[in-house]
């Protein structure tokens, strides 16, 4: 897909496109371009981290980190396109620009990147990229000199923050494995599933552009608000998810959006709150 002669032209690829179809291009790939490109970008962005460390200007600076961030959205695209079972180990070591800090500069940059109603790319102002970088002490990306793994305790492996194996593709990786019923977490999964930060990966894995799962929440609450109770097997079926898993937890999510102050459903629901009520045929979601 790319190399000297064909350099990765990155706006070119960003511009103009959706994330929803920026995703479904680098699904029409085969598995060695695939490897081939993300390998290339993860080069262009040590190089390209490198130069903005000499620059002087700030605003030029936030040119250069611009640019990483849209390197780490192609990447972000990768992953997700190659899937769990056939990411390489680079590809599992995945640590997005700005660094060791679980992916969640990337993420407010990907929300500022696409347009809320349109997903369709647009710019960045370079102040936004400043301020998002205000305070960043990231010294250098993560290659091979630096990825080999210490051995350390389930404990240290998961606590959250400073978690340094934990990554924000082992989350997503997670949240793969938990979509098949037979899967059984093991104790480290299990006490990682409890913290805040997979929680927080969790929901951006449910909002990526092939589930955009919590985008359905206001179809079941116009749903649900004539009819007043809906069936849980309704809920699993308009959102399409079929593990138990990610029915339970995403359920949990809607309740919360209809009845906490700061939920997206919570102003539409006027005082109206959501619950659930077992009943002998099954579960029920109610609003009342």
């Amino acid at each position: 897909m790319a190399n000297k002669r064909n350099p990765i032209k990155i706006k070119k690829l960003i511009e103009g496109k959706t994330l929803k179809e920026l995703g479904e291009y680098f699904e029409t790939k085969t598995k060695s371009d695939l490897e081939q490109v993300y390998d290339n970008i993860r080069t262009l962005i040590n190089k390209q981290f490198a130069k903005s460390l000499k620059v002087s200007s700030v605003v030029n600076m936030a040119k250069y980190r611009r640019e990483i961030f849209d390197f780490e959205i192609i990447c972000d695209c990768i992953i997700e396109a190659i899937g769990p079972m056939y990411q390489t180990e680079s590809m599992k070591k995945w640590d997005p620009y700005p660094f060791k800090n679980e992916g969640k500069k990337l993420a407010a940059y990907i929300k500022k990147r696409y347009h809320p109603v349109s997903d369709h790319a647009r710019e960045v102002p370079d102040k936004f990229i400043k301020d998002l970088l205000k305070g960043d002490t990231a010294t250098k990306p993560q290659t091979k000199a630096v990825e080999k793994e210490e051995e350390k305790t389930p404990g240290e492996l998961i606590n959250g923050e400073q978690s340094k194996q934990w990554t924000y593709t082992d989350d997503y990786n997670l949240c793969e494995r938990l979509c098949d019923n037979s899967y059984v977490p093991n104790s480290e999964e299990e006490l990682r599933m409890k913290n805040k930060t997979f929680q927080s990966n969790r929901t951006k894995w449910w909002d990526r552009p092939k589930r955009k799962y919590r985008d359905k929440f206001i179809n079941i609450f116009e749903e649900l608000e004539p009819q007043i109770q809906m069936e849980v097997t309704k809920f699993s079926e308009i959102l399409n998810v079929k593990s138990d898993y990610h029915r339970v937890t995403l359920l949990n999510s809607f309740i919360n959006a209809v009845n906490r102050p700061d939920g997206k459903l919570y102003e539409k629901a006027n005082k109206k709150r959501a619950s659930i009520k077992n009943t002998q045929k099954g579960k029920i979601l109610l609003l009342d």
